[in-house]
């Protein structure tokens, strides 16, 4: 998953859909902090207070943020 999202970033192709990625059951989002972003939390859809960050990669040009929704 972290690859496909890295190729993706890497590319500077569309957004992450804002349906977000479901993997085991579970929805994953992402965002490119300093770009322009349509996952929930960045259209202001859910609150900060709402997810539980899974991973913050700084390996590339910007940080990429992955997080899912607190149930």
């Amino acid at each position: 998953m972290i690859r496909s999202l890295k190729q993706r970033q890497a590319s500077s192709c569309a957004p992450a859909n804002p349906g977000g990625l479901r993997l085991n059951g579970i929805v994953y989002y992402y965002y490119i902090e300093g770009e322009r972003n349509f996952d929930p939390l960045s259209r202001g859809m859910v609150d900060h207070a709402d997810i539980d960050i899974v991973l913050r990669d700084m390996s590339g040009p910007r940080p990429l943020v992955i997080y899912r929704l607190r149930h």
